[in-house]
């Protein structure tokens, strides 16, 4: 299998029922603090590829309400159409 020659990274994010309809992440049940996964998706977006090229898997851990899993969609949607203007066409 050739994809086990490649680099990579895999991140997991925890989403849960966050204040005022907004999803959160955190670990929970701990004493970690809360974030808000907009402000997260950002950081990614900015970071991801600052330091590497390699691909980036984003798991998502769905512990949150169905009306803010609806609401976690769109931090990782927003921008995408600049990351791929961004690529070169070859």
């Amino acid at each position: 299998m050739r994809l086990g020659y490649f680099a990579h990274r895999c991140i997991e994010i925890d989403i849960w029922d966050g204040a005022r309809g907004e999803p959160d992440v955190t670990h929970g049940y701990t004493l970690v603090t809360r974030e808000k996964l907009d402000k997260v998706a950002a950081a990614i977006r900015e970071e991801a590829f600052s330091v590497s090229d390699a691909p980036v898997i984003i798991s998502l851990e769905v512990r949150c309400s169905p009306k803010q899993q609806a609401r976690a969609i769109t931090p990782f949607s927003e921008g995408e159409g600049e990351k791929e203007k961004d690529q070169d066409p070859d």
